[in-house]
């Protein structure tokens, strides 16, 4: 964790409330290498905080994406601190600590995992689906919406080459011709496997070290979880609102699978010391994971399902979101 100053290149609304702000990582002649955080130490489902001028408290935000000279936030206004924020001008200077966080273990992930993502808890997502692409696997996504009003970044995800279902709760449909005029075909609309070399960044710029093949995709009226019966899938990594989120849980213990939780909570310092974020977990430390994804497990002194084997007792435990977190294990939440 250090703190780097960072300015800022881009700082953009892309949805109603929801903006994107770009911040170069060169500034006075460093790079993020050279003098700060190295790319490499940016993990998906972490996190920085901004310092706002005014403000004794910094504002946490996840990562949407990191470059070698780059790094993407993309946030809502619900408050007047990411009010504060979005007034932000190109060139202005910003205080950033980074990197906070435990971020996603992308080495559980599967032949073909499941990226679920509700509303503002989509950025992070993204990042962790190109992570996963560099690695060789293209993963399945969900994002859910209330409305297609609100929705943002299905482009990015489609231009991954990943398979996509849009959810609406109203059940408007995202218009097809701002994802770039694609044919509907079984269900699914997609770019004909066209190849494209490398993403284009927010300059136009592209990321040669990729090659990525557009996407297709499918929209539904209803929540994510009405789309995960809908998909075969390894295991999950999600970020939404914690019912969301619980939802999710309730599906995976249907489906006897497990996966990652990417928890929201009020911060104070952001990396531990305050202990404000803290929540009860159980303790799965010496525990059979594969017992635990099968949902029979409980607190220790409490009643247990006695018809499903092999039963387990955890003990529960504090730990901080922002320093043990944001992202938990299924089998650690108490759902």
């Amino acid at each position: 964790m250090r703190e780097e100053k960072l300015r800022v290149k881009t700082n953009i609304e892309i949805a109603p409330m929801v903006y994107r702000m770009v911040l170069e990582i060169t500034v006075y002649g460093k790079t993020f290498g050279a003098g700060g955080a190295a790319k490499e130490e940016l993990r998906p489902g972490q996190f920085v905080e901004l310092q706002l001028e005014g403000r004794y408290l910094r504002r946490p935000i996840s990562i949407c994406d990191a470059s070698e000279n780059e790094l993407t936030l993309v946030y809502k206004t619900v408050g007047k601190g990411t009010e504060q924020m979005s007034l932000i001008e190109e060139g202005e200077i910003i205080h950033v600590l980074l990197p906070l966080g435990n971020g996603y273990d992308l080495d559980l992930a599967g032949e073909s995992p499941l990226l679920i993502g509700g509303g503002v808890g989509v950025p992070p997502l993204y990042y962790l689906a190109k992570e996963l692409v560099r690695k060789g696997i293209t993963p399945k996504v969900i994002l859910g919406f209330n409305k297609a009003s609100e929705v943002f970044l299905t482009e990015e995800f489609l231009s991954l080459g990943c398979e996509v279902i849009l959810t609406t709760v109203d059940g408007s449909e995202y218009p097809y011709e701002y994802l770039g005029g694609l044919a509907q075909t079984e269900g699914f609309s997609h770019g004909n496997n066209k190849k494209t070399e490398g993403f284009p960044t927010n300059d136009g710029a592209k990321d040669e070290k990729m090659i990525f093949t557009t996407g297709k995709i499918k929209q539904i009226k209803g929540f994510p979880t009405d789309a995960m019966k809908e998909i075969e899938y390894s295991y999950v990594y999600t970020c939404g609102p914690l019912p969301m989120l619980k939802a999710v849980f309730a599906q995976l213990n249907l489906d006897g699978k497990s996966g990652q939780f990417s928890l929201e909570e009020r911060m104070g310092c952001g990396f531990g010391a305050c202990m404000g974020c803290s929540i009860e977990v159980f303790d799965v430390s010496g525990k059979n994971i594969e017992d635990l994804s099968k949902g029979n497990y409980s607190a220790e002194g409490t009643e247990m399902d006695s018809d499903i084997t092999p039963a387990v007792s955890c003990a529960m435990v504090s730990k901080r979101v922002c320093k043990d977190g944001p992202v938990f294990r299924k089998e650690e939440l108490p759902w």
